[in-house]
């Protein structure tokens, strides 16, 4: 079901296109979107998944991420209510505190992975 994106939607956007270093006429061409979505967008009409798809994919973002954004279903029935749940709260925070978070689970998972290789040297003696 499509719905009206909200107008914090349509700025978290317009920034996003921006840092890709395209012009919106350049962005929309490699979304394969008409030239006149955002403004349609930016009037009110609504956002589907089919022109979110399409927006996530050429800014390189899990589709179901931006569906959230939007403020659509994530639409992926096979995805685990807790993944699900981080990726609701992970596009709600700033660019700083996603940052913050990465750099944690990225340093919990190579915390992990020394442990297994410690365990599997150990295990060999």
């Amino acid at each position: 079901m499509a719905v009206a994106p909200s107008e914090e939607f349509l700025d978290w956007l317009l920034v996003r296109i921006e840092a890709t270093g395209m012009t919106e006429a350049k962005f929309l061409r490699k979304a394969d979107l008409a030239s006149s979505t955002l403004s349609k967008l930016k009037t009110g009409s609504k956002i589907g998944h089919e022109t979110a798809a399409k927006i996530a994919d050429a800014l390189q973002l899990p589709r179901s991420a931006l569906y959230i954004k939007a403020g659509l279903d994530p639409k992926e029935p096979d995805m685990e209510p807790s993944i699900l749940e981080v990726l609701t709260l992970f596009v709600q925070m700033s660019e700083d505190e996603r940052e913050s978070e990465l750099a944690e689970m990225r340093s919990r998972l190579k915390l992990r992975k020394k442990g297994k290789h410690a365990e599997v040297a150990s295990a060999n003696h």
